[in-house]
């Protein structure tokens, strides 16, 4: 089965986020989506990247996609009947590692959590990180030069964040199982989905 590895990254984690840039990853292309110049996504780029998710043939894989990045996608969406796609692609070909443990532990855990649990490559940076930077240069307070950085830096932190899922994933099916270290104790345990 084809599995899609989607996150996204916007100017804050609530309700009134904003998509600045996404990414799919696929097996065989990793595919950055952003506006140029660099700004909040427009309806039209948030159609073309729900399209792509919606005729995607197989599974997406998240970390909090049910709760937040199609949320945030589906704000976009003029059409009623794409935003209803878009919702039945969630509930039913997606994979939410973030909603699963939720559900069936009653706490939430993070991403890097399961990165160090699994031994696998960790987090570039953080999503408060990147939306802080985002703000900045939104706001026009940020050099031309560091803006360019920040953005190719954003880039880098997006797509290592569905490298990780894409790790994860594989290492699941590898192993039935996830490995946590708990970023607070710092104690190992195992989560079977």
């Amino acid at each position: 089965m084809s599995i899609l590895y989607f996150d996204c990254e916007t100017t804050s984690a609530d309700d009134d986020a904003k998509l600045v840039l996404a990414v799919t990853r696929t097996e065989t292309e990793t595919k950055t989506w952003v506006e140029t110049p660099f700004q909040c996504f427009t309806k039209e780029l948030a159609r073309k990247l729900s399209l792509e998710l919606i005729q995607f043939d197989g599974r997406i894989c998240t970390f909090n996609g049910a709760g937040f990045d199609f949320k945030v996608l589906a704000k976009y969406l003029d059409s009623e009947n794409l935003k209803k796609k878009l919702i039945r692609k969630c509930l039913y070909d997606h994979e939410d590692i973030f909603f699963d443990f939720f559900t069936s532990n009653g706490y939430f855990a993070s991403l890097e959590s399961f990165c160090v649990g699994c031994k696998l490559p960790s987090k570039t940076w953080s999503g408060s990180e990147s939306a802080l930077a985002v703000k900045n240069i939104l706001s026009g307070n940020v050099s031309q030069a560091d803006t360019i950085e920040i953005i190719s830096k954003l880039d880098r932190y997006c797509k290592s964040d569905t490298a990780c899922l894409q790790n994860l994933y594989m290492y699941l099916k590898q192993h039935c199982r996830l490995d946590r270290t708990s970023m607070k104790s710092g104690n190992l345990s195992s989560w079977t989905p």
